[in-house]
């Protein structure tokens, strides 16, 4: 097979544009909050395309409609409603809070909520952890891109996409992230709903296309029933818990100008993900199912289907779209990786009196540390990526969920709560995951006790400090300016 001219062509003019956005911004990183968080100055339209473009990532756009077909419409009806009802949570009790706190990070929110050191180191390591299984899935969907337009190895082809998606991030920060998921997110939109509709123009419409795929995946239209209806509400509410507990998300909340304007960018998002995410994974698994089923891996049925119904130059921009969605996470999750390193580890625990050049210097360094070991986890990954991501969440929600809200909402929760929620959350869902006691349904057992364990510490230990319980009323008061 030859080198795909023209696909090839869009996609690098693409990357350029893109690396060109971050060297323009890099004049606006020379501080850590122009670094880590745009300064604070982004608009609830810029925030709601940056939360699509982040749930829009590239095992959405490649994995998720083949998740369908092994698990069924339900199985991925339940993650788009969990994402959607995710965002919805994160408007509801978390966002205008947050934007009040004027940090930079999770681990932050926890240090200034609870005061432990124990806590900060934890809570990083657990961020660290994550994300390298976050930033894999992306690696491997870049990774795929690359092999068919250059007919090159995957491994080759990964490496290249590593060292694209590290310039764009070290050079430019949150605010060439910010600009760029921007342009990002309407591509993706674009690309989701074309391909969608030409899917069902083409095949004669929903019905003539539904049919083809039962025939060969009888439990499409169900669950499978090799999956249980546990692991599908495990499914739920790991995912439920995304838009508060993941740090690419949070770190886009803190962005924004204000409270007001956080909880109405995170609103916005979560309709144009639930809509478009929705229609997009239902036309592309149909088709899948209908004509390229008999495919070992289903992450890779996608490219079959893009050049089933697109010429080469519309497979370029499709192309490019999955590539947008793929460097956006990539670069919020190299960035909230390299921040809890930096900000969360080094800045408070080893060195306090850094400057700030020095810490964004370290940053970018640790961009490009994160990105390689990424990238290794990418090549011994075979996981279909959706279920990746699920793993990573979980480990996130079981350790975080609890001392996030509680410490928002809660005056009696403190400190020794706090830190035992989290590691007891850590701990029984990593057990649960290593010795497959209950696949894709951990966060039932782990997230629960996480809570119990909170709410048992807090009423048996003495409360939180009155400046703390003044702090933390303090976040309930208007939004911030």
């Amino acid at each position: 097979m030859e080198i795909r001219l023209t696909e090839l062509i869009i996609v690098i003019l693409y990357f350029a544009a893109m690396i060109g956005i971050g060297v323009w911004a890099n004049r606006s990183t020379r501080t850590q909050s122009g670094f880590w968080v745009s300064s604070r100055d982004v608009g609830s339209w810029m925030v709601g395309l940056c939360f699509f473009s982040a749930g829009a990532s590239g095992s959405l756009m490649i994995s998720n409609p083949g998740f369908a077909l092994k698990a069924g419409l339900a199985g991925i009806i339940t993650m788009i409603s969990a994402i959607t009802v995710s965002y919805m949570l994160a408007v509801t009790l978390v966002a205008s809070q947050l934007r009040k706190m004027g940090k930079y990070t999770v681990v932050d929110l926890l240090e200034e909520r609870y005061g432990s050191k124990v806590l900060t180191g934890l809570s990083s390591i657990v961020v660290v952890v994550a994300f390298l299984f976050y930033i894999a899935v992306q690696i491997k969907a870049g990774g795929m891109i690359g092999a068919f337009l250059f007919n090159i190895s995957f491994g080759k082809a990964a490496a290249a996409m590593t060292v694209v998606f590290v310039l764009y991030v070290a050079i430019g920060g949150m605010k060439s992230v910010t600009l760029t998921e921007a342009i990002q997110a309407v591509l993706m939109l674009m690309v989701m709903a074309f391909l969608a509709l030409t899917i069902m123009i083409k095949e004669g419409g929903f019905g003539e296309l539904y049919s083809k795929t039962i025939e060969n995946v009888p439990f499409y239209g169900g669950l499978n029933p090799d999956f249980p209806y546990l692991a599908l509400v495990g499914l739920f509410i790991t995912w439920f818990t995304m838009g508060i507990v993941s740090p690419h998300f949070v770190m886009r909340t803190l962005s924004a100008k204000n409270g007001t304007v956080a909880r109405k960018g995170i609103l916005i998002g979560a309709v144009l993900t639930g809509f478009f995410a929705s229609l997009y994974i239902l036309a592309v698994s149909l088709a899948e199912g209908a004509f390229f089923i008999g495919m070992a891996d289903t992450d890779q049925a996608w490219v079959s289907v893009i050049n089933r119904y697109f010429s080469p130059f519309l497979v370029g921009l499709t192309l490019a779209g999955v590539m947008a969605a793929v460097m956006s996470t990539t670069a919020a999750q190299l960035l909230a990786c390299s921040a809890s390193i930096v900000n969360d580890l080094y800045n408070k625990l080893i060195n306090t009196q850094a400057s700030e050049k020095a810490l964004v210097g370290l940053g970018r360094f640790f961009v490009v540390v994160v990105a390689v070991v990424a990238f290794g986890v990418a090549m011994s990954e075979t996981k279909i990526m959706t279920l990746i991501v699920t793993t990573a969440t979980g480990f996130l929600a079981s350790s975080f969920f609890f001392p996030i809200v509680l410490g928002i909402w809660w005056k009696r929760m403190n400190t020794l709560a706090a830190v035992w929620s989290g590691i007891i959350g850590f701990a029984v869902y990593g057990l649960v995951y290593a010795f497959k006691l209950f696949p894709t349904g951990e966060t039932i057992i782990a997230l629960p006790i996480s809570g119990i364990v909170a709410i048992a510490v807090c009423l048996l230990t003495p409360p939180p400090p009155p400046e703390i319980v003044g702090m933390q009323a303090s976040w309930h008061e208007g939004d911030s300016v």
